[in-house]
């Protein structure tokens, strides 16, 4: 049995939230032979996102599948949500063997995470979705999709990867990975 965490870092998150929640235990309950904890990362969400997500945890319950929130005092950014959240699960290692960041704006869709648990089942230690696969995200401005382009471009001439999207948020690592064992 795996223990897989999925951290989302949000803020002003109130029109989603619920949905997000809602997708993620609907793809992840199935996976009964794992166990799944959801980590909201707040950055103190004037639209109360915290607290829906509070409320939504104490009246749904799942065999498999916990939610919690790390409430943050302000807003700090996307990155150190992640790093956070990260740090809370690295205290104690042992309680986790994956962890999975998602977007809490539905940029990622839940239904992936089924790829994502069969990669991890197969041992994988770093699973990457890429939005490059199949034409990229429509909704995107010019301005950011030439930003994610260009990171991207940089990033593999740089590292002389075959990743094609270093700058997407919909990643899983192993234990192993995070904590260099």
């Amino acid at each position: 049995m795996q223990s897989i965490l999925v951290n989302s870092a949000t803020y002003n998150e109130a029109d989603n939230i619920t949905t997000l929640l809602d997708e993620v235990a609907k793809n992840v309950v199935p996976f009964n032979k794992h166990n799944f904890e959801m980590f909201i990362i707040d950055d103190n969400s004037p639209d109360g996102t915290s607290s829906m997500v509070k409320e939504y945890a104490a009246t749904h319950h799942f065999n498999n599948f916990k939610i919690r929130t790390i409430d943050r005092a302000g807003k700090e950014g996307y990155g150190k949500a992640y790093i956070n959240g990260f740090a809370e699960v690295l205290k104690d290692p042992a309680d986790f063997d994956y962890i999975l960041t998602i977007d809490a704006d539905l940029q990622h869709n839940p239904k992936y995470i089924a790829d994502f648990v069969g990669k991890a089942e197969q041992g994988f230690d770093f699973i990457n979705a890429s939005r490059y696969i199949f034409g990229g995200v429509p909704n995107w401005k010019l301005s950011r999709k030439l930003l994610s382009i260009g990171g991207n471009m940089y990033t593999k001439l740089f590292l002389g990867s075959d990743i094609t999207d270093y700058t997407g948020g919909y990643v899983m690592y192993s234990k192993w990975l995070l904590c260099f064992r």
